[in-house]
C-alpha cells in the first residue's frame, strides 16, 4: 500500500527515496524499482529546500509586510519581469 507524503518545504530523509517492496509480492517474481539521485541533484533539492524554508519563516515573522521585505520582493519581482 502506498502512502502520501505532504510536502512542507523541508528536506526529506535519504531513505525514503529508496524504493520499497511490498509483502505481497511473490519472492519468485520480485523487480524492484530504483530511483537514483545524483550529488548535483541532492544538492539542488537541498539548497531549495532551505530556500523555502527561510521563505517560510520570514512570512511567520511577518518580514514582508515590513518596508525592508516588501522592498526586496518588489526588487526581486522587477528583475523578473526585466527577463521576459
Amino acid at each position: 500500500m502506498m502512502g502520501i507524503l505532504e510536502i512542507d518545504g523541508k528536506p526529506l530523509p535519504v531513505d525514503q527515496f529508496k524504493g520499497r517492496s511490498s509483502d505481497k509480492c511473490d519472492t519468485r517474481e520480485v523487480s524492484q524499482n530504483k530511483v537514483q539521485l545524483s550529488d548535483e541533484a541532492r544538492a539542488l533539492y537541498e539548497a531549495q529546500a532551505k530556500k523555502i524554508e527561510q521563505i517560510h519563516e520570514e512570512v511567520r515573522n511577518g518580514f514582508n509586510f515590513q518596508q525592508e521585505g516588501t522592498e526586496r520582493v518588489v526588487e526581486l519581482l522587477l528583475k523578473d519581469l526585466t527577463k521576459l
